[in-house]
């Protein structure tokens, strides 16, 4: 009997957790007869290749390929899937992208998983809607993919919920398994534990938890920050910079605005009625009022001082930078006065060797200056200037034996 666990996301239910975990563990996963591809911690090969229009689809897009190319890489890796997993008796695929298949590429995925497994399992989390909308926008305008009122009207509908019914129609809901992602109710209050549950019931081999560091949320003035900076710079464009420093922006939680919250949950009701009924998901659907807190001056002192330490931290950085900047540039060009002065002095020309050491040592000199100068002014018998320069270089590099020996070689030429 051959089963495969098919995870399916929702987005932001923590899935790259449980992605980077079992794909870190699979020795350990083996060890208890589950199979974790191992093709990559995240498999959207299997999304790309059953999807409608994989050459525009955002897999394609990330990986920069396209074509010819992005089918060979379909065939390759559908290939390589079915040998890691010939000997399999439960394997397991992970991919939140496995989502966005239309109903058509889902049936067309389903016929070609029954050709390798006897059984098959979906597995989904669902966040409460306004949860999930708080959380999707969060992301999605920090990243500077678009600015808040584009983020309300993509995620405040809930979609997502129309694509679990796509998976629905297609599989059942005998084959689907919809947990809620609250962490009061994971077992062992752990999101990965809770995952092993659905596939090892109460016996769940130990895993190192491997947390995703880079999903943080911004706090509310952080947000609305950057929501202009997403309008100023979008993601990918030339004009955005790191924008790391939005994490460091302190203040209250980012609260969605009432008339959001509501459109989310009445987009919602008809689906959460039934998973409620059927999975047990026991979600509030009731509309929020304004006594929910909608916050709308979130400005106060800890957000200046926060703001204050960003922006002072900044200048420091911008100061240093620019002090290494003109030292560079002036290290460069002292370099270009002693090369032209040697060329100068090995043509013959010692008036303008004399000018260029003369200029490299009035813009701050350096070891080499002072020595080559000082090498020059000894074969021009300028003994005393010589001298001069040459207890210069000594004081920059007092460990140089060589310069010693050139100071007692001119001594010995000072009448």
């Amino acid at each position: 009997m051959r089963k495969i666990y098919l995870h399916i996301g929702i987005w932001k239910t923590g899935t790259t957790t449980i992605q980077k975990t079992l794909h870190s563990s699979r020795d350990i996963l083996m060890g208890n007869d589950v199979y974790y591809p191992d093709i990559d911690s995240n498999h959207t090969f299997m999304a790309s290749a059953f999807h409608d229009a994989p050459d525009d689809f955002i897999v394609a897009k990330s990986r920069g390929i396209s074509g010819d190319i992005l089918s060979e890489w379909h065939r390759s890796s559908l290939k390589k899937f079915e040998t890691e997993i010939s000997e399999a008796t439960n394997t397991v695929i992970s991919s939140e992208f496995l989502l966005d298949l239309s109903k058509h590429k889902i049936r067309t995925l389903k016929e070609y998983l029954e050709k390798h497994f006897d059984e098959i399992a979906i597995i989904t989390y669902i966040r409460h809607p306004i949860d999930h909308v708080t959380s999707a926008i969060n992301e999605q305008v920090k990243q500077g993919h678009y600015d808040l009122e584009k983020a309300y009207s993509i995620h405040g509908k809930m979609g997502e919920y129309q694509k679990i019914e796509n998976w629905l129609s297609i599989f059942g809901e005998d084959s689907f398994v919809i947990r809620p992602f609250v962490r009061s109710r994971f077992v062992n209050n752990d999101l990965v534990t809770d995952f092993l549950s659905i596939i090892f019931g109460d016996s769940i081999p130990q895993l190192r938890i491997l947390k995703n560091e880079g999903n943080f949320s911004l706090s509310h003035p952080a947000l609305m920050i950057a929501d202009k900076l997403s309008k100023l710079a979008p993601s990918f464009s030339k004009q955005r910079g790191h924008s790391n420093y939005l994490q460091r922006i302190a203040g209250p939680k980012y609260i969605l605005p009432i008339e959001v919250q509501n459109t989310a949950i009445e987009c919602s009701v008809d689906f959460l009625t039934k998973y409620n009924t059927k999975f047990g998901l026991n979600f509030d659907l009731e509309k929020r009022t304004n006594g929910g807190k909608d916050l709308r001056d979130v400005w106060g002192e800890e957000v200046i001082h926060s703001l204050a330490g960003i922006l002072n931290d900044f200048s420091l950085k911008s100061n240093f930078s620019r002090t290494n900047y003109v030292k560079e540039i002036l290290d460069l060009k002292n370099k270009n006065r002693l090369l032209r002065a040697k060329n100068a002095q090995l043509s013959g020309d010692s008036k303008k060797a004399d000018t260029l050491y003369s200029e490299a040592i009035d813009q701050g000199g350096g070891f080499e200056v002072y020595r080559d100068y000082a090498i020059f002014l000894q074969r021009s018998k300028s003994y005393e200037k010589a001298l001069e320069m040459c207890e210069t270089a000594i004081s920059l590099e007092p460990q140089s034996q060589w310069i010693k020996e050139l100071k007692s070689s001119i001594l010995n030429n000072i009448p």
